[in-house]
């Protein structure tokens, strides 16, 4: 838009220069005319990312050993039939017509923004799909790395070419430029869960003090955040700590989930568990609910030393119509310090919350085992079938 501009600006400034000195010439436009308006239309072309820069300086090059015997003769006939309206001479008043526009254009491209209009549209890059729209994604992550060049203290531009080259699997690149954005910004859970995906994938799904503390930082805000637990399950598993992963995917289960993610998690938890094997001790319980509950209801499910209230190892999921299992083992254990096995009791508490949160309501379906001993080889099933209270 602007270069566009400039052309108009150029050619009607020399419009009225020129008029009063060409009534004898208006036959065809000089030479000097054509030359200037060819060299806007390079410089458009090169604001558009047309031509490079060494392409539009040849061409420019070529454009003036070509017109310029032309100029010359122009200038030599100018001096052999003078018609002045000033005593300027014609070509400086050219110079002079040109000097603020073309100067303009000249500053703009060199500090300005010439791909504002179009980086108002970058945002998108948010929405494209990297298995259909891969050019146009890499289209907006040069134009992006242009922007933070010139612009470094930028953090949306940052933050959308983090976006872009994550989206083309440059997982480093990515890396680095959500690091530029929580240097601008300091942390924000927005930034930090992109940025710890981002550190893990380019890191082969090792998890390093930096990766450690973004996701500490994430949980402290949100403990049951999937995204992340995910993302310390799988580096856990990666490493032969199947029991620790285990204990992240059920926090990460204890979420809100789509059907799809809950699935997948779930799927995770059991090649998990199988990896582990029957390790004991164990309790398993299943739990039937006698009616549909209310919605956005949660199955809680925990172990804990008789009289207490604080719960060794405890799961939560979705209520759900029909039945549920669930494993108390080590992989539930709340605090890996505090194994199961060295309960030397426990009692299994099985309720539905209807709010959802962990402190028992009076409005809960409830049920409560007898004492359980537990040792190192302990294995027991429990079918439990939960109903509302009586009112």
């Amino acid at each position: 838009m602007f270069i566009g501009a400039t052309i108009v600006v150029c050619l009607v400034t020399l419009t009225i220069v020129l008029f009063p000195r060409r009534t004898e010439r208006a036959a065809s436009p000089s030479a000097t005319a054509l030359y200037l308006n060819r060299v806007a239309e390079l410089d458009a072309e090169l604001a558009r990312g047309d031509l490079t820069q060494a392409e539009h300086s040849d061409l420019k090059d070529e454009l003036g050993a070509s017109v310029l015997p032309d100029i010359e003769r122009e200038q030599q006939s100018a001096a052999q039939n003078p018609q002045p309206v000033s005593g300027v001479p014609t070509a400086w008043l050219v110079l002079i017509a040109l000097a603020l526009p073309v100067g303009g254009a000249a500053t703009y491209l060199a500090t300005g923004e010439p791909d504002a209009d179009w980086l108002a549209e970058s945002a998108s890059v948010l929405q494209l799909d990297p298995g259909t729209d891969r050019s146009t994604i890499r289209k907006f992550e040069e134009a992006l790395e242009r922007r933070t060049r010139a612009m470094p203290d930028d953090h949306e531009s940052w933050y959308l070419l983090a976006h872009a080259r994550l989206k083309l699997d440059e997982f480093a690149r990515s890396a680095a430029a959500f690091a530029s954005v929580n240097a601008l910004t300091g942390p924000d859970p927005r930034v930090d869960v992109y940025w710890l995906q981002t550190r893990f994938l380019a890191a082969d799904g090792v998890i390093d003090e930096t990766s450690q503390a973004i996701a500490e930082r994430l949980l402290a805000q949100s403990p049951n955040d999937a995204v992340v637990l995910e993302v310390l399950a799988l580096a856990a598993f990666r490493d032969g700590e199947f029991a620790q992963s285990a204990r992240y995917l059920q926090r990460a289960l204890a979420g809100d989930l789509l059907p799809s993610r809950r699935a997948a998690l779930n799927a995770g938890l059991a090649e998990t568990r199988a990896r582990m094997g029957d390790v004991a001790p164990r309790i398993d319980v299943e739990v039937s609910l006698a009616e549909t509950p209310p919605a956005g209801s949660s199955l809680f499910v925990l172990a804990r030393r008789p009289g207490e209230r604080m719960p060794l190892a405890v799961v939560r999921v979705p209520a759900e119509p029909g039945t549920t299992s669930v494993r108390l083992d080590d992989a539930a254990v709340m605090n890996p310090a505090a194994p199961l096995s060295s309960a030397g009791a426990v009692e299994v508490v099985v309720r539905v919350s209807r709010s959802g949160m962990a402190a028992a309501s009076e409005d809960d379906w409830r049920w409560q085992s007898e004492p359980i001993p537990i040792d190192s080889e302990t294995a027991r099933e429990l079918a439990v079938t939960l109903s509302p209270p009586s009112v």
